[in-house]
């Protein structure tokens, strides 16, 4: 593995995901500096991070930053720029990226290539159908509740909807507003232009991430659950995530290299038969059904929060890891750069702006961070908190709620009950006027039996 010197890095993003990515870079004795763009407040008062020119977040714009700032490595942590081709451009210059190219990004660009790709790779899925119109999604409607009516109907809109555009429909009068809602009214925009209608799958829920290096080289990351519903009890609409444990419930070690084998290795073997130069995380979403392991959905990126609950448990460093990804060859990783995890159990609790995932009010003064953050200090890391969308108040100093997904609140300990009262005393102690979390996730009386696909 190259570079034994620090290096300037740059981490394309500003939100939960890429705030918990930039700690773990920061720590890193390699990391020299972090440019982020765009750059949030509350990225500034992290150690080495350093401000990225607005122009940088276009190709041409990020490709001559890269090379203004003698960048070594560029990390993306969101999929839209992925899936627009940013990583090619920069590669194209002989920039190093921990990210797929546009090609691979599909399979998160498009439900409808990632349904094909999973098909073509003889990967076990949800019976899917494609509709190019509203006419068409109608019919298949109307046929899918007239021959089985008590069986739920998934509606994914193919295009990127930041994990909002999924309706799990319980008859068909939701089934239909659904369909008319992304493809009449245009909720979503482009991404509803066409749909995936899904058989809905029951069973427990979880995500496995791995590295690959894009020349048949894998590195299993662990399992994380998420909840995706806004509600206590998985009710609700869908949302980027309200929360996340890591690892997965009942996910031991025969199961993760199942997980390798029956569903990261054949779309990793898939993706290079097409030719892709996959470069980055593939995060699986599956559901533990009656009838084994089935696809959700695959990632092309760090999920969030999932990210949130996986990276306090790692203890070793993370840039060998994604450096070694970057120049595609995971047999150079020394035996000292391998991961090291924590054996403990990291949950992660979203706090939002009330009416999220829908309309919301932002400027909401944040109280209780610096109390937190002293009995952060004290008890030795077991609690972190991610700011996801924040700004400062220049005039006051205080913290201000500037989105939907405000903060994340992540709890290390030995075993669930203990981890959730943890955070629970933790989570209780921020928040604003018209700040939610999922209580049920903390609650110590609360069973978690999994939910519908989503």
């Amino acid at each position: 593995m190259k570079h034994q010197e620090p290096f300037n890095i740059l981490l394309v993003g500003a939100g939960g995901r890429e705030f918990a990515l930039a700690r773990k870079i920061i720590a890193s004795p390699l990391c020299a500096a972090l440019f982020v763009a765009p750059l949030r407040d509350a990225f500034c008062g992290l150690e080495k991070v350093q401000s990225a020119s607005p122009s940088a977040l276009t190709p041409d714009g990020l490709v001559a930053f890269a090379k203004e700032q003698k960048i070594a490595l560029v990390v993306f942590g969101p999929e839209e720029p992925l899936v627009a081709g940013v990583a090619d451009a920069l590669r194209a210059a002989e920039i190093l990226v921990f990210g797929p190219d546009k090609q691979g990004a599909q399979l998160e660009g498009s439900k409808s290539a990632m349904k094909q790709a999973a098909q073509a790779a003889g990967i076990a899925t949800a019976a899917w159908q494609v509709a190019e119109s509203l006419l068409e999604a109608l019919h298949f409607v109307q046929t899918h509740f007239a021959e089985s009516p008590n069986a739920p109907l998934v509606i994914k809109t193919d295009g990127l909807a930041a994990g909002k555009g999924v309706v799990v429909a319980e008859s068909e009068a939701q089934a239909e507003a659904a369909v008319r809602a992304a493809m009449e009214s245009k909720s979503f925009g482009a991404a509803g232009a066409r749909l995936v209608l899904e058989e809905c799958l029951y069973g427990e829920e979880l995500s496995f991430f791995a590295l690959l290096d894009g020349t048949g080289g894998i590195l299993p990351l662990g399992s994380v659950r998420d909840w995706k519903r806004v509600g206590v009890g998985d009710t609700g609409l869908n949302t980027g995530g309200m929360g996340s444990l890591s690892p997965a419930p009942h996910c031991d070690a025969a199961e993760e290299q199942a997980i390798v084998e029956q569903f990261i290795r054949p779309m990793d073997s898939y993706l290079r038969t097409q030719g892709a130069n996959y470069r980055g995380v593939l995060f699986a979403g599956l559901m533990r059904t009656a009838k084994g392991l089935r696809l959700l959905e695959y990632n092309v990126r760090f999920g969030d929060p999932e990210t949130q609950s996986l990276l306090p448990r790692l203890r070793s460093d993370l840039v060998p890891l994604l450096l070694a990804t970057a120049q595609g060859d995971f047999s150079t990783l020394p035996a000292e750069a391998q991961p090291v995890w924590d054996s403990r159990l990291c949950l992660t609790v979203v706090v939002a702006a009330q009416g999220y995932p829908r309309e919301y009010a932002k400027g909401g003064t944040i109280s209780g961070l610096d109390t937190l953050a002293a009995q952060t200090s004290a008890e030795a890391g077991g609690i972190t908190v991610v700011h996801a969308a924040t700004r400062c108040d220049s005039s006051t100093g205080n913290w201000l709620a500037d989105g939907g997904r405000v903060l994340a609140v992540s709890a290390l300990a030995d075993n669930l009950p203990n981890v959730k009262a943890i955070l629970q005393r933790a989570i209780q102690q921020v928040g604003w006027h018209g700040s939610f979390y999922r209580t049920d996730l903390v609650a110590t009386d609360t069973a978690d039996n999994g939910q519908a696909n989503s």
